[in-house]
C-alpha cells in the first residue's frame, strides 16, 4: 500500500447563483488528483467505512494506444485532499478466459452488495478484440484488495464494440448493469449474484449522440445518466460528456444538455458521487503528459439547479491559493532563505517508511541513529513514540516529516522569526522510488499550501546527489508535473512561489563536484538548457572552489561557462570552516566569488550554516564537530556576508537538518540516555536561538539594521 497527500487548500468558491451549494467552499486536492501513475475513465463510490473510492483504468507509459492497458489499481480519500493508492488489484495475466497477449483492461466499475464487493471490467476474449469484449467479474471482501476473477456476465448479445460497464445499487437494493458503445447503451436488471442479467438487455432511449462512458447516478427523486459524446475538433477526437435525466432506473430519458466540454483528450469519461454534503464530478484529461492516451484522473464540485438539473462543470488545473493579497517573491534579492529537507518519518505517519532518516546502520534504537540533533518537541502536536528514554524513563516522542503539523508549524515559525522561506529539497535518485516520490509529493504539498498561508517564499531545489545519467528525463518530467501542478507559471495563482529575473525559480545543487559522481557536465548542461527552454530562471549549487576548479571541484572549464547561463550561484561551504578560519581564508574567498559574479552578470547566494556535527552518521569511523558557540559562529557568518561582503541574499543551511547538525529549527537540550552510536548533541538554550538570528539577518539584508 503507498499513501500519497495532495495538496490540502480551499478552491475558489465559484459566483454564487440560484443553488446554495454553491456556498460550500471545502478543501479539495488539485486536478489531476492522481500524479504518480497515469489513470483514467474514473469509477467512484462511498462505502460504509466513509471513505470515497476511486476505481479507474491505468495507462500505460509509453503508451500504443489504448491497447496495454492491463492493470487496474484502487485509490481512497477521506477528505478529497489526501488520496492513497491501495495498489494493483487485478491485472490481465490473471483473466484466464482473456485474450492472450493481454490489454485492453478499459474503463471498470465496482459495486457493493450482501458483504461483497463487485469489480467490472472490460477485456476481450480474442484477436479479434473490438468483436469480443466481455465484462469481467472480479470479487472481493474488501474494497481495496484480494479481488478474484470470477468469469464474466453470460448473454449480453453482440459484443461489438461494447464496453465501460457500469452497475448501479438503487436505494431498495436492487441492481442495474448498463454498458454501451459504437453508439448503443443498454441497461438491465441483475440478479441477486450480482453476475446474471435478470431481464434481458434494453436500449436506453431518449439519448442524444451517444458514444460511450454510461454512468448512472441518484439524487432525490431523479436518476441521471451520463455519457460521451462523438464530437471532434480540427479531425480529432474531442468528445464531450452529455446527461439526461428519468423518474426510473432503465428510463425513458429526457437529455438534457452537456455537461462537460472537452478536456484536451479524444475521449470523455467520468462517475458522480456526493461525499461529505457535496458533489463532484470526476473525469480525466491530459494535462500532465500532453498526449491524449497517458491520461490523468481529475475531480471538480458538480452542482444542480434548483429544478435538479446540473450545471456545466468548469474543469481545474492546478493550485490556486486563497489568500492572494500578499505581495508576491519576485526577486531572491533581499531575503534570507533555508533549505528544507522535509525527509524525517516514522512508523505509523501513513507513509510506510519507519524511521526513515531517524534510522542508523541497524535501524533507530539505543546505539544507531543517523541523526546529531533532536527536535525541540514541546509545540508539536503530533508525536511518535521512539525506543529511546530519558534518564527518568520517559519516552522520547518524535515527529514526522509526512505529517501537515509538523510542516505547518515549520512555517508558523518562519513567518514569527521573519526567515523569508525556503528551498524543498528533491533528490533526483529517490524520485525513481514510488514511496520515496509521495513522500516528497506530500511534504511539498503541505509546504506549498503552508508558505501561502503565512506568507513565506518557497522554490523547488533539486538536489543531482546520486543521479544517474539517464536520470536527466526524470528531473525535467518531474518539473512539468509540478509546474502543472503548483501552477508555478501562474504569478497570482502561486504568490508565494519565488520569482527571480522574470521567472520562476528552480534550484539545481550539485553541479562541479569532484567526487566520482555517475553524472557530470553534460547531464547538468542538458537539465538547465531544458529548464531554461520551459520558461525557468536556475540558481545553480556548486563546489566552494567553482570558481579555481580545484579543492573539491572536478578541473573542467566548462563548470564557469555554465554557471554564466544560469542566473544565481550558490557554493556549499557546509563543514569547510570553524569559527577561526572563517575569518583567515573565506572573507577573502566569498568577495572574490562576488566580484566574479558581478562581471559576468549572475547573482550570488552566500552560504551560512549555524554549526555541523558527524557524531552517529558514520560512527565510529569518522566524527567531526564544528561547535556553534551559542550562535557567535552563525552570527560572524550573517555580519560578514550582510555588512562587510554586501550580499543582497543569503542561504542558510539548514532548517532541518539534524542528521548533520546544521538545523536552525528549534532543536532539544534535553536528550535521551545517551550510547556509543547514539551520542545525541545538545543545542544551547534558548531553543530559538538560530530562528531568531536568521530573522534578524532577514531584517538586515532588507534595512540594514545591526543584528543585536
Amino acid at each position: 500500500m503507498t499513501i500519497f497527500r495532495l495538496f490540502a487548500l480551499t478552491t475558489l468558491c465559484l459566483p454564487q447563483i440560484a443553488v446554495a451549494q454553491r456556498q460550500s467552499c471545502s478543501p479539495i486536492s488539485p486536478n489531476p488528483i492522481i500524479t504518480h501513475l497515469y489513470t483514467a475513465d474514473p469509477s467512484a463510490h462511498v462505502w460504509s467505512d466513509g471513505r470515497l473510492y476511486l476505481y479507474p483504468s491505468h495507462d500505460v507509459d509509453p503508451p500504443r494506444g489504448c491497447d496495454l492497458m492491463d492493470r487496474y489499481h484502487v485509490f481512497s480519500t477521506d477528505d478529497m485532499v489526501h488520496w492513497r493508492d491501495h495498489g494493483e488489484i487485478l491485472n490481465s495475466s490473471q483473466v484466464k478466459w482473456g485474450r492472450k497477449d493481454g490489454g485492453f483492461m478499459w474503463a471498470p466499475d465496482c459495486a457493493y452488495k450482501n458483504g461483497k464487493y463487485y469489480f467490472y471490467f472490460p477485456h476481450p476474449s480474442g484477436d479479434d478484440w473490438n468483436s469480443t469484449w466481455k465484462v469481467g467479474v472480479a470479487v472481493s471482501t474488501k474494497p481495496d484488495r484480494d479481488f478474484q476473477p470470477m468469469g464474466y456476465i453470460e448473454g449480453l448479445g453482440d459484443s461489438f464494440a461494447m464496453i465501460d460497464p457500469c452497475v448501479f445499487v438503487d436505494d431498495d437494493g436492487q441492481t442495474y448493469f448498463y454498458y454501451g458503445g459504437g453508439g448503443r447503451c443498454v441497461g438491465a436488471r441483475l440478479k441477486e449474484n450480482m453476475t446474471e442479467l435478470a431481464e434481458p438487455l434494453r436500449p436506453m432511449e431518449g439519448l442524444t449522440d451517444f458514444h460511450e462512458a454510461t454512468w448512472v447516478h441518484r439524487r432525490g427523486n431523479w436518476y441521471y445518466l451520463s455519457y460521451a459524446d462523438n464530437h471532434s475538433e480540427n479531425g480529432r477526437g474531442a468528445n464531450r460528456m452529455h446527461y439526461a435525466m428519468s423518474r426510473t432506473p432503465l428510463g425513458p430519458w429526457q437529455y438534457k444538455g452537456i455537461l462537460l466540454d472537452p478536456t484536451g483528450c479524444d475521449t470523455s469519461h467520468g462517475s458522480i458521487a456526493a461525499f461529505h454534503g457535496e458533489w463532484y464530478l470526476f473525469y480525466h484529461n491530459q494535462a500532465l503528459s500532453g498526449q491524449g492516451n497517458l491520461r490523468s484522473v481529475c475531480a471538480d464540485r458538480l452542482y444542480y439547479n434548483s429544478d435538479s438539473t446540473i450545471q456545466k462543470v468548469a474543469p481545474t488545473t492546478g493550485h490556486r491559493y486563497d489568500d492572494v493579497s500578499r505581495k508576491p517573491y519576485n526577486s531572491y534579492n533581499g531575503l534570507v532563505m533555508a533549505g528544507y529537507q522535509g525527509w524525517f518519518g516514522t512508523p505509523g505517519d501513513g507513509a510506510g517508511r519507519g524511521w526513515y532518516h531517524y534510522a542508523g546502520r541497524d535501524g533507530f534504537r539505543p546505539g544507531s541513529t543517523h541523526v546529531d540533533l533532536l527536535p525541540d518537541t514541546k509545540e508539536y502536536t503530533k508525536l511518535y513514540k521512539t525506543p529511546f528514554t530519558y534518564a527518568n524513563g520517559d519516552t522520547l516522542l518524535l515527529p514526522s516529516s509526512y505529517d501537515t503539523e509538523t510542516t505547518e508549524l515549520h512555517f508558523k515559525w518562519m513567518e514569527q522569526y521573519g526567515v523569508d522561506g525556503v528551498f524543498m529539497q528533491r533528490f533526483v535518485n529517490e524520485l525513481k522510488h514510488e514511496r520515496s516520490r509521495l513522500h516528497m509529493n506530500q511534504v511539498l504539498d503541505n509546504a506549498m499550501d503552508a508558505a501561502n498561508r503565512h506568507g513565506r517564499a518557497i522554490s523547488i531545489m533539486y538536489d543531482l546527489s546520486g543521479m544517474q545519467p539517464q536520470d536527466t528525463a526524470l528531473l525535467l518530467h518531474d518539473i512539468d508535473l509540478l509546474a502543472v501542478r503548483y501552477s508555478l507559471m501562474d504569478r497570482s495563482a502561486n504568490p508565494s512561489y519565488l520569482w527571480h529575473h522574470g521567472h520562476p525559480l528552480v534550484a539545481v545543487w550539485g553541479v562541479g563536484f569532484n567526487d566520482h559522481r555517475a553524472y557530470g557536465l553534460d547531464e547538468a548542461e542538458t537539465i538547465i538548457n531544458a529548464l531554461r527552454s520551459r520558461g525557468f530562471s536556475i540558481l545553480i549549487g556548486v563546489p566552494t572552489h567553482w570558481r579555481s576548479l580545484d579543492g573539491d571541484t572536478a578541473p573542467d572549464g566548462r563548470l564557469l561557462t555554465l554557471i554564466e547561463q544560469c542566473d544565481i550561484v550558490m557554493p556549499w561551504f557546509v563543514g569547510r570552516y570553524n569559527e577561526t578560519t572563517y575569518d583567515c581564508y573565506y572573507h577573502r574567498l566569498i568577495r572574490d566569488d562576488m566580484a566574479w559574479a558581478t562581471e559576468h552578470g549572475v547573482d550570488y547566494a552566500p552560504l551560512c550554516y549555524p554549526g555541523f556535527t558527524w557524531n552517529n552518521m558514520h560512527y565510529p569511523h569518522l566524527n567531526a564537530d564544528i561547535r556553534r558557540n551559542k550562535g557567535r559562529f552563525f552570527r560572524k557568518q550573517l555580519d560578514f556576508c550582510i555588512d562587510e561582503a554586501g550580499a543582497k541574499m543569503l542561504y542558510i543551511a539548514m532548517f532541518d537538518e539534524i542528521d548533520e547538525g546544521t538545523a536552525i529549527m528549534k532543536c532539544a537540550s534535553r536528550l535521551p540516555v545517551a550510547a556509543d552510536g547514539s551520542n545525541f548533541v545538545p543545542v544551547d538554550k534558548p531553543s530559538d536561538r538560530y530562528l531568531k538570528l536568521a530573522g534578524r539577518a532577514s531584517k538586515k539584508i532588507k534595512k540594514r539594521e545591526t543584528i543585536k
